[in-house]
């Protein structure tokens, strides 16, 4: 038994229980859904990178890592999606190509050695190893990370309503701490670094749970409120 993957699997089920309970207050909304689904992707980046400290040979580890490629290859394209929707703004030609580049590049290639090249064996246990073509898919990474700061900074900036500009405060500090996750990269390229993006990962799910009932982020009326609304007039 690893115990270094616990923490990524306690990281996952907390990201994945805050998405459900996002999409369930309404589940009409696409705002919501879309949120539902970036929980979920990073739900099977943390869940296979704990299956990846788990296993007892290189080849399993190879399996598990591809599997949490999956959702790390969307988290950008998802994360952008979840913005445009923030903001009101409308589908965008970026938007779907990131869709396409993520689902009929990358995801196919990351089961191939250009995209993860085996893995790398750290005194944490089995970790990612970056093939030729993992760079690329981090310019694309890089690149939709800075669109979403920057097109969310200039909304929050420019945003008149207290209200508002308080929801988008918190859902670009959300993200910007989720983000620094990406330090997991580091050990993908060798450099002995240990992957605490788990850790990014709880702190989004606080700060979003915290905007939720303090701010009303999304929209969402929370359950919790009512329920002592309720108990309060027993």
């Amino acid at each position: 038994m690893n115990l270094h993957a616990i923490p990524n699997f306690v990281a996952a089920i907390l990201i994945l229980i805050a998405g459900l309970f996002v999409a369930l207050q309404n589940r009409k909304a696409k705002t919501n859904f879309v949120f539902f689904l970036l929980t979920f992707a990073a739900f099977i980046w943390q869940g296979g990178t704990g299956l990846a400290l788990l296993a007892k040979n290189p080849a399993l580890a190879l399996i598990s890592t591809r599997i949490a490629f999956f959702g790390i290859a969307l988290i950008p394209v998802f994360s952008y999606h979840l913005t445009l929707y923030v903001l009101e703004a409308n589908i965008n030609k970026i938007l779907i190509f990131g869709y396409i580049f993520a689902l009929l590049c990358f995801i196919p290639l990351s089961w191939t050695p250009l995209i993860l090249n085996g893995v790398n064996t750290y005194p944490w246990g089995f970790f990612f190893k970056a093939g030729r073509l993992h760079p690329v898919f981090m310019v694309f990474f890089i690149y939709f990370m800075i669109l979403i700061f920057s097109i969310l900074f200039l909304s929050y900036r420019k945003e008149q309503s207290h209200l508002e500009k308080n929801r988008k405060k918190y859902f670009l500090v959300a993200l910007v701490i989720a983000y620094i996750g990406t330090v997991d990269y580091l050990p993908t390229y060798g450099l002995r670094v240990y992957p605490f993006g788990y850790l990014t990962l709880i702190c989004f799910v606080l700060i979003f749970a915290y905007a939720i009932i303090r701010h009303q982020l999304m929209e969402i009326e929370v359950i919790i409120k009512k329920s002592l609304v309720f108990a309060g007039m027993f």
